[in-house]
């Protein structure tokens, strides 16, 4: 008996250092979670005000996460979730610009008009474009379906990132 104090100590000390490892990777769990969110709603589909939710949603646990995060994997997984971010971001942009632009007779069915934040966007994400001219002026339009490229790379960053992440686990 004298012999045997030591083994609820030593399991005592395992399940304390296993609760750390637990912890350690669930620094980042919930921009995990709120990126899978996303995918998933754009997956079944999702309304505009929906997504505006879910990516504000996704933002903000993906500050916390890279305040939290510790380790190189969690900050590497981070910075991959983060840049999917941007693509569904600049998707937002994009399918905002849709919306207002329903209110113009002249803007093609299927198109966006380039301008303002959508040329940023444009400029950034290498979009294809076309012009057109229209009465006495010419307009430069992108294709809806960008919508559908730029959540393709979001998810082309998501699944590199969350390699990373299920790594942690």
């Amino acid at each position: 008996m004298k012999g045997t104090w030591y083994l609820p100590l030593a399991i005592g000390l395992l399940l304390s250092i296993g609760s750390c490892v637990d912890k350690q990777a669930s620094q980042i769990d919930g921009a995990y979670r709120a990126i899978k969110m996303m995918e998933g709603a754009i997956g079944v589909g999702v309304s505009y005000a929906r997504y505006g939710e879910l990516l504000q949603d996704a933002s903000g646990e993906l500050l916390i996460a890279q305040q939290r995060a510790t380790s190189a994997s969690e900050r590497a997984a981070v910075a991959r979730y983060s840049r999917a971010l941007s693509h569904y971001n600049d998707a937002y942009v994009l399918w905002t610009e849709k919306v207002d632009d329903a209110k113009y007779s002249f803007i093609p069915e299927g198109k966006i008009l380039v301008s303002g934040k959508v040329a940023t966007v444009v400029k950034q994400q290498w979009l294809q474009t076309e012009e057109r001219r229209i009465a006495t002026s010419t307009f430069s339009f992108v294709s809806e379906d960008a919508l559908q490229l730029l959540w393709s790379r979001a998810g082309q960053e998501t699944a590199r990132a969350d390699s990373l992440y299920l790594t942690l686990r």
